[in-house]
């Protein structure tokens, strides 16, 4: 628009003046780009010729309608010939995922010098591209494969989809269980991956370890962000956790850890925060954080600090939860008030509990077995005002645990920084835990739950015997002593096994041990046989007495009745109830279960194709397995603690190792018995097949501690062992 002006005359036209260089650069210019283009274009074509799929990456920067197709440069075929072509590699198809146009399958072989129930590890994760022909029947092209390692931390058994709310990212979770490491070396372990559609390849985004056997997890870690990815890193109760953020890139998404490795911030006071909650004192770190943040500007304050007092909320959180949790006992809340650095709290609530000595030997024991750690979180607490005097008392209580009331009050004569009044104070609460422990002791079992091998004794030496005060008798030598030599308790919490731990310096001796194992409650003792059809228990006699040296419990027993189980096994009156289930054939729990047979079936299949004692290269169809091995019984029980029963089957072997027809075993001669469990999934939870020197089940008994039934083992040598299922390592554990 051209706006009128005072006078008529129209603007004159500039003409342009005649460049002079630029036209030639102007020039050079696009003959580099057509050049470059013209590389580019044979650099591509030169690519699509060699393989035509190393430029699929081009599919994410073009519209769906012009996206490189798919070179397939495998052969497509169905799911059986794939499953024939691995099993002459002595590999197997697993459970596939499906993404899209893609299957993603993982390739299973069995574990050399298998010691576990586990016997197969995923050894490939295979990608696959799926087409339907004309029948309707899926066919399969192979596009890339993963090859897992073999060493023992690679012996995934786990391969699922782990997906993230709100992102369209395919996240997928490679896990195992490392059942021959402690907590320490991380007792499950796995690797997160990312499937990119676009290359149709899988990417290993980050490699983890949880010290607390746990899967990971994606989580709102850090305020005003999607979801972390949460590693549990939790050790004897306390939380731990490393945190990973996503990162998205031009190809696959990146995890950044956040840590404490490095200060955010340059100042000494938020260096000194730190220092604090790498000591895992997370509640006074984030309360310092908060001040600094609020006298700083919020352009001093940066997103790695943001990170890291975001990280240490997280965990001061969780400990705070534990102060304050009112479903522990207050034992259990002291120590964890202790560990969140809340000594006043800690203080207060020992304090207000001297009368109980559940409580004071709880914290004791504590004290005991995690003094040297403590020491560090109570020495950097000591600089704080609001906890001097706490701080000081605690520390003297933990020399107590460890050393005696002596050696903490000559400890506190030779600190010239404690005045009279502290001083008072901390003998004070000295004396009252020396009370508590000395003379109000009571079990942590109300009940008596122990077990052991009993004996005639020959002679006895009374002075060698401690006897509860008030229920002390005359050890005659004319009675029918006998020794039970201990090797198991239960102390209200776990069981306890020999050589044991039991401190009763502090204790009046004879009552405090009677009361650790319950028999105070209950001195009645028990003799039965551990048998799977017909066990036995009948009481036997009375705990009049007990010895403790150097590990090694023993307890003094007048029988008052015959043994007539023909065993030594000796256990307390309340320690166990034999377990007896109905046992039936596969063929009748089939009638009334049959998905579950149909699934146990399939996989003791496998496992007798493991053992050698199948040689079908396929598996049966499940009719032929039924009519095979319907015959063999089958008792439901549940061990595992999930409201379900699983399955004891018994198999048997004739003398050559071969396995028995239903015919043999009807005249049951020359044949060995071995036990399998399947789970209520049907999957092998245990076998005795793998090891032909494996002691063999004998019975089952609900150890009556508010556990798992518990499977009991009989050795040559009569000596008895029990295990319990254990759903983190997913084995039955030693107790």
């Amino acid at each position: 628009m051209i706006s009128a002006k005072s006078n008529d005359k129209l603007p004159e036209l500039q003409l342009p003046t005649r460049p002079t260089g630029w036209p030639k650069f102007g020039a050079i210019a696009v003959l580099m780009t057509a050049g470059s283009s013209i590389f580019v274009g044979l650099w591509l074509g030169l690519l699509l010729l060699l393989d035509p799929n190393s430029i699929l990456w081009l599919n994410r920067f073009l519209p769906a309608w012009s996206h490189v197709p798919i070179a397939l440069s495998n052969p497509l075929q169905n799911l059986a010939e794939i499953e024939a072509e691995l099993q002459e590699k002595q590999l197997s198809l697993g459970a596939p995922l499906y993404l899209g146009d893609e299957m993603i399958v993982p390739v299973w072989q069995r574990v050399q010098d298998c010691t576990t129930t586990q016997c197969e590890a995923i050894t490939a994760l295979r990608v696959y591209f799926t087409e339907g022909d004309v029948t309707g029947e899926k066919r399969y092209s192979l596009l890339s494969e993963v090859r897992l390692g073999t060493a023992a931390l690679n012996n995934f058994s786990e391969f699922k989809l782990l997906p993230r709310e709100g992102d369209n990212n395919y996240w997928l979770s490679l896990e195992g269980t490392n059942v021959t490491s402690d907590l320490t070396t991380g007792d499950r372990y796995g690797v997160l991956l990312h499937y990119d559609p676009y290359e149709k390849q899988l990417v290993n985004l980050l490699t983890w370890q949880s010290a607390a056997g746990n899967s990971p997890r994606w989580e709102q870690a850090i305020a005003s962000r999607e979801l972390e990815f949460v590693v549990d890193q939790s050790r004897n109760l306390e939380p731990e956790f490393e945190i990973f953020r996503v990162e998205q890139s031009h190809s696959a998404p990146i995890l950044l850890p956040v840590n404490l490795e490095k200060a955010a911030l340059d100042l000494p006071v938020y260096q000194e925060a730190i220092k604090l909650a790498e000591l895992k004192l997370w509640a006074i770190a984030q309360r310092q954080l908060v001040e600094i943040k609020q006298t700083l500007k919020p352009s001093q304050w940066t997103e790695a600090a943001e990170n890291q007092f975001q990280l240490i909320a997280y965990h001061s959180k969780r400990a705070t939860e534990k102060c304050e949790s009112t479903t522990l006992n207050v034992g259990q809340t002291i120590n964890h008030c202790l560990r969140a650095g809340d000594v006043n709290e800690a203080l207060r609530l020992l304090q207000n509990n001297f009368d109980d000595p559940l409580v004071v030997s709880t914290v004791v024991a504590f004290l005991e077995a995690s003094g040297n750690d403590l020491q560090g979180r109570l020495e950097a607490l000591r600089s704080l005002d609001p906890f001097r005097e706490a701080v000081t008392i605690w520390q003297f209580l933990s020399l107590t645990a460890q050393d005696g009331s002596q050696a903490a009050i000559a400890a506190i004569k030779t600190n010239q920084k404690i005045d009279d009044k502290l001083q008072g104070k901390i003998e004070t609460t000295l004396k009252n835990v020396e009370t508590a422990l000395s003379q109000q002791t009571r079990a942590l079992s109300a009940d008596s739950k122990l077990m052991g091998q009993v004996r005639p004794a020959r002679r006895i030496q009374p002075s060698q015997w401690l006897q509860p005060e008030s229920e002390a008798i005359a050890l005659d030598q004319n009675r029918d002593w006998h020794i039970l030599d201990v090797s198991r308790f239960f102390d209200g919490q776990q069981w306890q096994q020999a050589p044991f731990t039991i401190d009763v310096s502090n204790f009046v001796p004879g009552q405090s041990l009677w009361q650790t194992l319950g028999l105070d409650q209950n001195a009645t003792i028990n003799v039965g046989s551990a048998d799977m059809h017909q066990p036995t228990s009948q009481p036997f006699g009375q705990v009049r007495a007990a010895k403790f040296r150097n590990g090694k419990l023993q307890l003094l027993v007048e029988g008052m009745q015959k043994n007539r189980t023909g065993s030594n096994f000796a256990f307390s009156q309340t320690t166990l109830r034999w377990l007896t289930p109905n046992t039936l054939s596969l063929r009748d729990l089939a009638a009334i279960e049959p998905a579950w047979v149909d699934l146990i079936l399939m996989n003791l299949w496998r496992h007798l194709r493991a053992s050698n004692l199948r040689s079908e290269n396929t598996p049966p169809s499940l009719s032929t397995l039924k009519a095979e091995l319907g015959a063999w019984q089958v008792s439901p029980v549940e061990l595992t603690g999930n409201n379900h029963a699983e399955a004891r089957i018994q198999i048997y072997l004739d003398a050559k190792g071969k396995l028995a027809t239903p015919s043999v075993m009807a005249a049951n001669e020359g044949l060995t018995a071995y036990n399998l469990i399947f789970s209520d999934t049907g999957d092998l939870l245990y076998s005795e097949l793998d090891d032909p020197n494996i002691t063999p089940l004998k019975a089952i008994a609900d150890l009556q501690d508010g556990g798992t039934a518990a499977l009991v083992f009989r050795d040559q040598n009569n000596q008895i062992t029990l295990k319990r299922w254990d759903s983190t390592r997913r084995i039955f554990n030693e107790l």
